[in-house]
């Protein structure tokens, strides 16, 4: 019965050291021969993401699968919601942050794509523009989503 209890304190200590922060961990060994870090792509922000995979998929063409344009970060917009494109926003916002704090290959979990830290923050901050540019000048929604 101790040993139980001691295997159920060390798995949520080991978890715990190998999160930097609540969306980015530490891959682990199974994965280290191609990826240093993992981050998380929450909902909405996945779905988001997966909206924006038009021009093929991720596992054949890697980031040119995907385009993040005003056009599609407004029909992502007003088909999910404000307020979950809000949540995109805020998700976006963060993970650029957590991103800039390490060094490294850093694969974005659910999409796919493995990147650099540069390659990866720069291809964060399009996504981001995207949706920028919508909470920017929410007039143009109706103009550029229909």
């Amino acid at each position: 019965m101790a040993l139980n209890e001691t295997q159920n304190t060390m798995k949520p200590l080991k978890d715990k050291t190998s999160r930097i922060t609540p969306l980015l961990k530490i891959a682990e060994p199974a994965i280290a021969d191609w990826t240093d870090y993992v981050a998380a792509t929450p909902v909405p922000l996945n779905d988001y993401i997966k909206t924006c995979e038009i021009h093929c998929v991720a596992g054949c063409c890697g980031v040119d699968a995907f385009e993040f344009s005003p056009e599609q970060g407004a029909w992502w917009t007003r088909e999910a919601g404000d307020e979950k494109a809000t949540d995109a926003r805020e998700l976006l916002d963060q993970l650029i942050d957590d991103c800039s704090r390490v060094t490294g290959r850093i694969a974005l979990y659910n999409v796919e794509v493995t990147l650099t830290q540069p390659d990866c923050i720069a291809w964060l901050r399009e996504m981001r523009e995207a949706l920028n540019y919508i909470e920017l000048r929410p007039d143009d929604l109706l103009k550029i989503s229909d």
